[in-house]
């Protein structure tokens, strides 16, 4: 048996750009040195590690500081003045649909034609009505509405002799499992 089973390569593998960049704690740092010195596997773990931050750092010293930057502007200048223009932005689908909409929508919006404070008033204002009208009808609705069944009589309700004796009143409480037609049945059949 070598002495190679003994690395854990997994944690070794985890460990080894943190090693390359120095930012492993001490106790990590001994654990790669270790691995280093018994398996050459792991050695060649940490040249592949090193030579690709290597590369990185030639690749972004190469790049001129403002690399991108003017290509973006570019793209951002080139859609916004597409945009002006009616054209649609290189997106194809449903994103260009959602952009004409939004184009066309956003002259009508409150924000281009009230002052920050105006719009500020008048949210206040909605939501000031929106509250009112729910104080009122959570006011005006009687609790005891909710229990009685419809069809019904009310509480209190004076019923001459008459229509007493010819009606029935029924309360019937159904199962979510039956169905309309058992409904239908059962009433029918008992008038």
């Amino acid at each position: 048996m070598s002495e190679e089973f003994l690395v854990d390569m997994h944690r070794l593998q985890n460990l080894l750009p943190g090693y390359v960049n120095r930012t492993v704690s001490p106790t990590e740092r001994l654990y790669v040195k270790n691995a280093l010195a018994q398996s050459a596997q792991a050695r060649a773990a940490l040249a592949w590690h090193e030579a690709l931050a290597e590369k990185v750092v030639n690749d972004v010293d190469a790049l001129p500081p403002d690399f991108g930057w003017t290509q973006l502007q570019a793209k951002v200048r080139l859609a916004g003045h597409a945009e002006k223009m009616g054209m649609p932005p290189d997106s194809a689908g449903i994103k260009n649909g959602w952009r004409r909409l939004v184009a066309v929508v956003e002259p009508y919006l409150p924000h281009n034609w009230l002052s920050a404070p105006a719009l500020g008033g008048a949210c206040a204002l909605l939501l000031a009505v929106v509250a009112g009208q729910g104080y009122v009808l959570v006011q005006a609705t009687p609790d005891e509405m909710y229990g009685q069944a419809r069809g019904s009589q009310p509480a209190g309700a004076v019923v001459d002799a008459v229509s007493s004796t010819q009606s029935k009143y029924v309360q019937l409480n159904f199962r979510d499992a039956v169905s309309e037609r058992d409904m239908r049945l059962l009433l029918v059949r008992t008038g």
